[in-house]
């Protein structure tokens, strides 16, 4: 019999395709999706400014964008997508992807990121956040800045202060958010660079402009840390009438007023002294009072929170220099600042989920 020579080389292997997006593993994340893209028309503020769209490549700038933004907020941290998604053919459907980037991709595409891009996906965040305060009710700003730890020499990163006396490369992104629900009102994420107080109040305003065109009215009042001190960054708001709480770097000419301080017990927590210090004296604007607290410390190997002074040992510092009202008594200040927190921990859940 005749050998059949019509068929040669190895058998072909069957294949499944499907065009189902709703076949995904990550089916969560598919009104996410809906959400960005018909709602808040995300991949369209992603689309690089002055740039045609190629349709000849197989992965657009704002796609690529689109799914980093997707996957950062899904959870997933340090580009891990790339591994856990890759053989989820249905969510490449869903963003519109032929198939996973891969990190050159990602890269590439970040590199052409243009800046009126970035600014109106900062302008998306503002709008957002603007949304979460009733129209009616006032509002609070609270500002804040924190060191991103880079390992490795990535682009813009310089050697920083990073908390307890490390030195390290960093990016330094600065903040601002709603005192009340934390939802982000305004973000810069810069380089590593110390910033200056001309840079911290050139962002302070360009914040309040933006709240006020969005809420059509200003802030009753800002809150910031010791990071944003300074006697200029204090005439400019007393002079632009901002009211503001702030935190006093415990230096030597508080130390100076400190001492000879008439300190009050707080009822109800004897361990807790509050006093206030006119701020004329200490030169700084005309309206300003600088609040202290005192806290005992009975254990020295738990002290409590503040900074130590060396003519007392047994006591804790905190120092918030202020122009609020004098309806606002020294506790009144103490307590309106420490509502602050709710920034701090915009910055600890990004750190939490950042890519």
């Amino acid at each position: 019999m005749p050998r059949n020579h019509s068929r040669r080389g190895p058998l072909p292997r069957p294949s499944v395709s499907f065009d189902d997006p709703t076949v995904t593993r990550f089916s969560g994340l598919l009104p996410l999706i809906r959400f960005l893209e018909n709602t808040l028309r995300l991949p369209d503020a992603l689309k690089p400014h002055g740039c045609k769209t190629d349709r000849r490549r197989d992965f657009q700038v704002n796609r690529v964008h689109f799914a980093l933004i997707v996957a950062s907020l899904a959870g997933i941290s340090r580009l891990a997508h790339l591994d856990l998604l890759r053989d989820d053919r249905g969510l490449h459907l869903a963003l519109r992807q032929p198939r996973l980037p891969s990190r050159k991709v990602y890269s590439s595409s970040l590199n052409e990121a243009s800046d009126l891009m970035i600014q109106q996906l900062t302008n998306l965040v503002a709008s957002l956040g603007a949304q979460t305060i009733p129209a009616s009710s006032s509002y609070i700003l609270d500002f804040d800045n924190t060191s991103l730890v880079a390992h490795g020499s990535q682009e813009g990163t310089e050697f920083g202060y990073c908390g307890k006396g490390r030195r390290r490369r960093r990016y330094l992104p600065i903040v601002a958010a709603y005192g009340d629900g934390g939802a982000v009102a305004n973000v810069d994420f810069r380089d590593g660079s110390s910033m200056t107080s001309r840079e911290q109040m050139r962002f302070v305003h360009a914040t309040i402009a933006k709240t006020t065109a969005l809420r059509k009215a200003g802030p009753t009042a800002i809150r910031m840390d010791s990071g944003f001190f300074s006697r200029s960054a204090l005439e400019d708001l007393t002079e632009k009438k901002i009211s503001f709480a702030m935190v006093h770097p415990m230096n030597t000419r508080l130390k100076l007023f400190l001492w000879k301080t008439q300190m009050t017990e707080l009822e109800g927590d004897p361990d807790i002294e509050l006093g206030e210090i006119d701020g004329a004296p200490m030169g700084y604007p005309e309206g300003t009072r600088v609040v202290v607290i005192r806290r005992a410390v009975h254990d020295r190997k738990a002290p409590p929170q503040g900074k130590k002074v060396n003519f007392d040992p047994h006591g804790r510092y905190q120092a918030i220099i202020t122009n609020l009202k004098s309806d606002y008594d020294a506790y009144d200040v103490w307590n309106f600042y420490n509502h602050r927190a709710r920034c701090e921990r915009v910055f600890r859940d990004r750190k939490s989920t950042r890519l």
